[in-house]
């Protein structure tokens, strides 16, 4: 499982060792030995610990790229294509004031629910990969270059996600705004507009992000499948064969 990851085993078991034994006091002159030098169990134990990690991240990146990511493409599809067809509710004002957008916070909701858990799938997926990438080289790093690819694509998914995040916040900030004077002034008319407006421009924004995340899940799972092989081993075993 370690050859898997780049054959860094001793540099991240010194890591880990480190964090083990950190404590809140200043370490003493034994406390530094041990960092230095762990005995051999604790390190037979952190390898191990690091060998049942590697490969728990590996297990759970190999089916989120094969499986889950494809149900995210179904599942935005759906949902921009159920939304499209209908529209937003109509502002409702009671006597006990301003109600929600019920189907505007519906569609947040549902859009929060999935945009979370594909921010986990991006990180582990990119911790795969940056595991997958071996001790630097002088040449034979095309396999490398590849990889590096790949986890810029998966940091590039971070924008849409937190775009809608923050899009959201925005949108319910603006919208209160907007009805304490629809309520103070409930005989603008301009301020009842500017609020089914604003839940229209921020239905659509919520759509358009569907769109957007369906075809970004479509073509990380496209790209990723395509180079799995650079991805799993960057550099060829052949080298030395394949120059003569």
């Amino acid at each position: 499982a370690f050859e898997s990851f780049g054959g860094r085993e001793e540099e991240l078991l010194q890591t880990t060792c480190a964090l083990c034994i950190r404590r809140s006091k200043p370490m003493s002159k034994g406390d530094r030995h041990e960092v230095a030098s762990p005995d051999p169990k604790r390190k037979t134990d952190l390898k191990n610990n690091l060998r049942k990690l590697f490969g728990d991240i590996e297990k759970e990146a190999e089916t989120i790229l094969n499986l889950k990511i494809p149900q995210k493409v179904s599942l935005f599809t759906k949902l921009h294509t159920e939304s499209s067809n209908s529209k937003p509710d109509a502002l409702v004002i009671s006597k006990h004031g301003a109600e929600i957008n019920k189907s505007v916070k519906d569609l947040t909701d549902l859009m929060k629910a999935q945009i979370s858990d594909l921010l986990n799938f991006l990180m582990t997926l990119r911790m795969w990969v940056q595991l997958k990438v071996p001790e630097m080289s002088d040449g034979n790093n095309f396999g490398v270059g590849v990889q590096e690819e790949i986890i810029q694509l998966l940091l590039a998914g971070r924008t849409p996600i937190l775009s809608v995040l923050e899009s959201s916040v925005s949108y319910f900030a603006k919208r209160g705004k907007l009805l304490t004077k629809v309520i103070k002034y409930p005989n603008v008319q301009d301020y009842r507009k500017g609020v089914e407006e604003l839940d229209e421009a921020h239905w659509h924004c919520l759509l358009n992000a569907s769109l957007d995340l369906r075809n970004y899940c479509a073509t990380l799972k496209d790209t990723m499948t395509k180079n799995i092989k650079k991805i799993k081993q960057p550099r060829s075993q052949n080298l030395g064969q394949s120059l003569y």
